[in-house]
């Protein structure tokens, strides 16, 4: 579970990075006058990520909750796919509007 919460705490504070501005981000993508709006949606995207991660460890350490490793897995995997669908549907956009410049 500590791993769990490592990963987490990591993606809230690299989502607040990228909220204020200041993420990562391929080369292509800086220099527009549409990549801060798409650095803040990534930021969104990792804290839609992170923060169901946290909450889901702090109630299941909280709890003492005995959860197998292949329900785990699932829970996991179900908290993380708004996040997942959320950037797919981003990158989908942004890159669509890279190609057309």
């Amino acid at each position: 579970m500590n791993v769990i919460l490592i990963m987490s705490a990591f993606w809230v504070i690299y989502g607040i990075a990228g909220i204020l501005g200041f993420q990562i981000i391929r080369s292509e993508y800086r220099g527009h006058d549409w990549t801060k709006a798409y650095v803040r949606l990534l930021g969104v995207s990792w804290l839609m990520l992170g923060v169901p991660w946290l909450l889901f460890n702090r109630i299941a350490v909280h709890t003492a909750a005995n959860i197998g490793t292949g329900l785990l897995c699932i829970i996991l995997l179900a908290l993380a796919m708004p996040s997942i669908v959320f950037t797919f549907f981003i990158d989908k956009k942004y890159r669509n509007i890279l190609k057309n410049e």
